[in-house]
């Protein structure tokens, strides 16, 4: 069932990203501890999503920016 795996999905393919790309890594780490919104116009899929709320992808890389930051 796609929906329900679709966050997964989602991170892992965030994480990969970042951590592949040392630019873009540090360019989130960079960005400390501020909220970070995603805006975007692809953020309509998880609006549709009854249950999930706004900034899912803003809250991803928040989380994956906390992981990083612990791997250093």
């Amino acid at each position: 069932n796609w929906p329900s795996r679709c966050d997964a999905v989602m991170r892992a393919a965030l994480m990969a990203k970042f951590k592949q790309h040392e630019v873009l890594r540090k360019q989130l780490l960079a960005t400390g501890d501020t909220t970070l919104v995603c805006d975007s116009n692809s953020e309509w899929y998880w609006l549709e999503r009854q249950g999930v709320e706004f900034n899912a992808i803003g809250k991803m890389l928040m989380s994956i920016r906390g992981e990083l930051s612990r791997e250093k």
